[in-house]
């Protein structure tokens, strides 16, 4: 009973976040997506678990972006720092993201956890 408790209270702190926390799996597919994730970037969550991280990130920040995955994937930290992601309507915004790998039980990285807050719009 207590486990269901904390994944309860663990589920209302990700759904009423001021900053979009977004889950991936190591290829870069988004697993989750909260509603601070929708207000930002403008995809509801039905269809940002369509996307990739290639398909958020500008072209002239996906080698960095891809880069970083594999240090995660490597279960690295990244962050805090500032880079850049896609909105549904196609504008860049600057954006400051901190990334965790989650590590499962046998101490494999299995997806990435992001908070990402938005900076400002990008010129």
């Amino acid at each position: 009973m207590e486990h269901a408790n904390r994944l309860a209270r663990l589920a209302v702190v990700l759904h009423d976040a001021f900053d979009a926390i977004v889950m991936t799996n190591l290829e870069g597919r988004v697993l989750a997506w909260n509603p601070a994730a929708e207000r930002m970037y403008g995809w509801s969550e039905a269809q940002a678990l369509k996307l990739t991280l290639q398909e958020r990130v500008p072209a002239a920040a996906l080698e960095q972006t891809m880069a970083r995955l594999k240090l995660l994937s490597q279960a690295q930290v990244i962050g805090p720092i500032t880079t850049q992601r896609l909105t549904c309507s196609g504008a860049v915004i600057n954006i400051s993201l901190v990334a965790t790998p989650l590590v499962d039980a046998k101490g494999r990285v299995y997806a990435i956890s992001a908070t990402e807050r938005l900076q400002s719009v990008a010129e």
